[in-house]
């Protein structure tokens, strides 16, 4: 039987498949960085999606659990967080060397899934240990922010200036929030799990801060001048008022940008990047003027 001719010699068509486009950063998720030494130094980051699943590993008392207790105690609740393993003290089996904080923030700079930082440790952190991981997140090429909690009444004096609410805001730090708690060593993670919530590809998802509750968190009673003297160091606060309610102000980084600000900034800037790298990475001829 007489075949013909193939028609690919009149019209050749060739179908060529795109690679798939890549997906932007995760804005909502959380590092709880701990000196618990359940995680090994050569795994140095775990994932997880729920608190529970932190306290079989780590135990109900680590400070890793309880870090992670008051970031998924939001409403909506959180998808997901990444626990690192500050090498502050080594296992019994381990050959690593410890490190001081501001070593380990800088080497989990080297992993670029998470957006914001939270320190998990029973010991309080110096302020100086604090200034210089906040000056490793302001510096990062990939952006990230930092939740700080502090207790020092010393942030309740107008008068003071050598609380570390008020050395944050001297150096102008827009990539860390610093809430003042008497009660909860990791309160700020609270408000970070509120923040990390939103949908930015979604159609009015945005929020502010401010007005928001903390669940797990106790509210601070506060006189005027005590709450006047945080406005004015950018600290905030999950305070009560006298109607019978509770609420987070103001929503601020260190330097007075509103939080919503920061974290949506920073999203857009990634949502730009990435579309203008798929369209270079997708794209089969030339893109003009590239």
């Amino acid at each position: 039987m007489a075949q013909g001719l193939p028609v690919s010699k009149v019209v050749n068509v060739d179908v060529i498949m795109s690679p798939r486009a890549a997906s932007g950063r995760n804005f909502g998720a959380l590092l709880i960085l701990g000196p618990s030494t359940i995680i090994p130094v050569s795994e140095r980051i775990r994932r997880y999606s729920a608190a529970e699943d932190i306290g079989k590993d780590f135990g109900v008392e680590s400070p890793e659990y309880k870090a992670a207790q008051v970031f998924f105690s939001q409403s909506p609740k959180p998808q997901e967080v990444f626990v690192g393993r500050w090498v502050k003290t080594k296992g019994d089996s381990e050959q690593a060397t410890p490190e001081t904080l501001e070593q380990a923030v800088n080497a989990m700079l080297d992993y670029t899934s998470w957006y914001g930082l939270g320190i998990a440790d029973d010991a309080d952190i110096p302020d100086a240990d604090w200034l210089k991981v906040a000056a490793a997140i302001e510096s990062s090429s990939v952006s990230r922010i930092l939740a700080i909690t502090t207790s020092d009444e010393k942030c309740l004096q107008t008068a003071s200036s050598d609380d570390l609410a008020s050395k944050l805001k001297t150096a102008g730090y827009s990539r860390s929030f610093i809430q003042y708690s008497s009660g909860n060593k990791y309160a700020a993670l609270s408000a970070f799990g509120r923040a990390f919530t939103v949908n930015f590809n979604g159609s009015n998802t945005a929020i502010t801060l401010k007005f928001k509750q903390e669940p797990g968190v106790g509210y601070e009673t506060l006189t005027v001048s005590q709450a006047s003297a945080l406005d004015a160091k950018n600290c905030n606060v999950f305070v009560h008022y006298q109607n019978d309610t509770a609420i987070l102000q103001q929503g601020v980084m260190a330097n007075g940008d509103f939080f919503d600000e920061r974290h949506g900034l920073d999203w857009l800037q990634n949502y730009v990047q990435t579309n203008l790298y798929n369209l270079l990475y997708t794209s089969c001829t030339q893109i003009s003027q590239t």
